[in-house]
């Protein structure tokens, strides 16, 4: 419990959350700017890159202590991992030769270095207080990538799962905490669109489509509270044909009408002909998506915009 503890959120209990763990700043730059130290770094920083490989070692051991215990289970780990993230690894001269080429990949290239701490974090499995082993990796790894200033810290899914998630600056996550409380199935949807967006293997058209769901499910029963399947294009259309019905503090009904209207506004969600029309969604457009959700829910769910 006391493990757990350093866990804002709860994990393993359907309650998804984020590691909270200090950043160190050296005593000589905290009254100085420094690019060094104000700056998130991409990939694996190489400060922090032999105790990066020293945890990534400890999770493919698995425990083990015997010599050819600990090899069996680095072995089991190694082929695991070639099968989900589509590597292939050297194993002319067995386990060693192929853990070297593994680290080798991970310093030539970022995205598989990402790709494998990914991994192993996800392959701890479902973390909750019958896990602690399990969440004091996942807490060992976020120290590492805080310390280094990481552009990516350990984020949890709803099942518990671990995974890589790029940082937000400023308060996002502590609003989209507070959507839960309100709504589940929203708060739902908009963690399914940030994984997919900020995660490092981002499905942006998906992503959006999960943004426009949490809105759906909140201001469906206020706009279209007749509506089974509430759809956010028709919410925003009942908005539209009378704006007198309703109220909105800031700017008028005309301002979440706006929002709701780009959100919706996505070539991706219907097949078309029109080959001058993207297939996918782009990233920095699943972003602001997503972005945008998140305000339409606080909105719709605490009351803000209603019948006037």
């Amino acid at each position: 419990a006391d493990l757990l503890g350093l866990i804002e959120c709860p994990v393993g209990t359907g309650r998804g959350g984020h590691l909270v763990v200090p950043r160190f700043r050296p005593l000589s730059q905290r009254e100085n700017p420094d690019p060094a130290f104000d700056t998130l770094r991409e990939g694996i920083p190489p400060s922090i890159w032999a105790p990066i490989v020293q945890w990534m070692q400890g999770v493919a051991l698995d425990g083990e202590t015997p010599l050819f215990a600990a090899r069996g289970a680095r072995t089991s780990w190694m082929l695991r991992l070639q099968a989900a993230v589509d590597l292939v690894l050297d194993w002319s001269r067995g386990d060693e030769v192929a853990w070297a080429s593994l680290l080798q990949m991970m310093a030539a290239d970022p995205v598989v270095a990402l790709d494998v701490i990914d991994f192993a974090l996800h392959d701890l499995g479902e973390i909750d207080a019958a896990t602690p082993t399990e969440a004091q990796q996942a807490i060992e790894l976020d120290q590492l990538l805080t310390d280094g200033w990481s552009a990516w810290r350990v984020s949890f899914s709803d099942e518990g799962r671990a995974g890589l998630l790029r940082r937000f600056v400023g308060p996002v996550e502590g609003s989209l905490d507070d959507v839960r409380s309100a709504s589940e199935r929203a708060h739902h949807h908009l963690t399914d669109a940030r994984n997919k967006t900020f995660g490092t293997r981002p499905s942006p058209t998906a992503a959006w489509a999960s943004a426009v769901r949490a809105v759906e499910a909140v201001a469906g029963p206020v706009v279209t509270p007749n509506d089974p399947r509430p759809q956010l294009w028709r919410i925003a259309a009942a908005i539209k044909v009378k704006p007198s019905k309703w109220t909105f503090p800031l700017g008028g009904p005309e301002v979440v009408l706006a929002m709701a209207t780009a959100l919706a506004t996505t070539d991706q969600r219907h097949g078309t002909a029109d080959e001058s029309v993207p297939l996918e969604a782009t990233r920095a457009q699943a972003a602001a998506a997503y972005h945008l959700a998140l305000a339409l829910v606080q909105v719709f769910a605490s009351g803000m915009f209603s019948r006037a």
